[in-house]
């Protein structure tokens, strides 16, 4: 679905926090799309790496 979304501005996608693992985030980050996740929480999320 992301891959659908037509043309070359700036793309996000909003998601629970089920979607808050590294497997969705790195995907979003190979469409180019910025994912904005409901974190788990800060102990243990998916982008602990980036905090």
């Amino acid at each position: 679905m992301l891959d659908s979304v037509p043309g070359s501005h700036a793309k996000a996608v909003v998601a629970d926090k089920a979607y808050d693992t590294a497997d969705f985030n790195a995907a979003c980050r190979e469409r180019k799309v910025t994912p904005h996740v409901h974190l788990l929480s800060l102990l243990h999320c998916a982008r602990n790496d980036r905090l």
